[in-house]
């Protein structure tokens, strides 16, 4: 019933669905194999053929999230079969994959050690990097693309590079002070970053570096990450989480209805997503500077499990792919029995 209403407010603007206005559900069916049947009223059949692909693909990702066990789906209208372009009458579950909300492609993480940029394992760091003496980095979740910034020579402003992940040589784009905060999002709209001033700026291929627009004013932004599907921005500011939505429009790009999340967290440093609708922060729960798991919409506020942390986590990453924080110049990764030391470095980051 809340897939069908459409885009919540918190949303709207941001995100389109594939169900005509009006749809209703008329019966959901689940048999003891993992078949759902779901009939539709006859509102659907005004979908066009690419509307009726992104209904079923939210129909399909809906279901394998609110259930593990679901195998197939068949959708109609009446007693006829709701036709898919490319699709038979019956669909799997792991149909529309091209639809997954994170978009991470497999692979390891990345980290700064020695000015240098590292992955986890034993995986090398790309060619275009090693030459260069590296203060951040962020990579797209296709591993297609990577940003870094570059270390400022003396009487120099520090330099943003972007380029293919698989070239030999990253072109400079901007020369910026004071560049943190990397984050692609999806990487279908640029990349993301904050300057010295705790301006949000977003940057694509061939256009000038813009400033966007933070509405309401939050005061001065510390810490920005975009949610993987390019949908929602978390930012910290004043020590508070505040999330909101990536508005796109031909006056250009801004960050909209922002609310703060959790106000019992305080002293916020960092902000990374997880998925795409939960967070992992790092900062003061009942007292205690903790790495403490939030949804988007406040629900969940849960501090996690610290054994093997020698202090205070400074840097946070982390993916359905696995979770790193640093402390004291070292990475250590969450494992099943509490963190685990890794190498020495800082800066961890999963694509996104």
């Amino acid at each position: 019933a809340r897939l069908l209403a459409g885009p919540s407010k918190a949303l709207a603007g941001s995100v389109r669905t594939g169900f005509p206005v009006g749809t209703q559900l008329v019966s959901v069916r689940r048999d003891s194999g993992g078949t759902y049947r779901v009939t539709l009223s006859p509102q659907a059949l005004q979908a066009d053929a690419l509307a009726r692909q992104g209904l079923s693909a939210q129909l399909v990702w809906t279901l394998r999230e609110a259930d593990p066990q679901f195998r197939r789906l068949v959708v109609s209208v009446g007693d006829q079969p709701f036709k898919v372009p490319g699709k038979d009458d019956v669909q799997n579950a792991n149909d529309w994959m091209e639809y997954e909300p994170e978009r991470l492609a497999p692979g390891p993480a990345y980290y700064l050690a020695g000015g240098k940029v590292r992955v986890t394992g034993n995986g090398a760091a790309p060619v275009a990097t090693r030459a260069l003496t590296v203060d951040a980095v962020a990579v797209t979740p296709d591993r297609s693309k990577i940003a870094v910034v570059e270390s400022a020579a003396t009487g120099q402003l520090p330099q943003l590079r972007i380029g293919e992940t698989s070239a030999n040589a990253l072109p400079v784009v901007a020369r910026v002070a004071g560049l943190t905060s990397l984050s692609w999002g999806s990487g279908e709209q640029g990349l993301w970053l904050l300057n010295g001033r705790g301006q949000v700026l977003l940057v694509r291929k061939g256009k000038a570096v813009q400033t966007v627009q933070v509405a309401p004013l939050i005061g001065r932004v510390t810490a920005l990450s975009l949610s993987r599907d390019g949908i929602r921005a978390a930012l910290v500011a004043g020590g508070r989480l505040y999330v909101g939505r990536v508005q796109s429009s031909t006056q250009g790009t801004a960050l909209e209805g922002l609310i703060q999340v959790t106000p019992e967290l305080t002293g916020i440093t960092e902000v990374a997503w997880r998925d795409g609708t939960s967070l992992l922060v790092l900062g003061l729960l009942s007292q205690t500077f903790v790495p403490v798991l939030v949804t988007v919409d406040g629900a969940t506020v849960r501090p996690e499990p610290v054994s093997g942390l020698p202090g205070r986590p400074q840097e946070v990453a982390t993916s359905s792919l696995g979770t790193f924080v640093t402390v004291l110049g070292r990475l250590y990764q969450r494992g099943p029995l509490g963190f685990r030391a890794g190498p020495s470095g800082r800066g961890p980051t999963y694509p996104g």
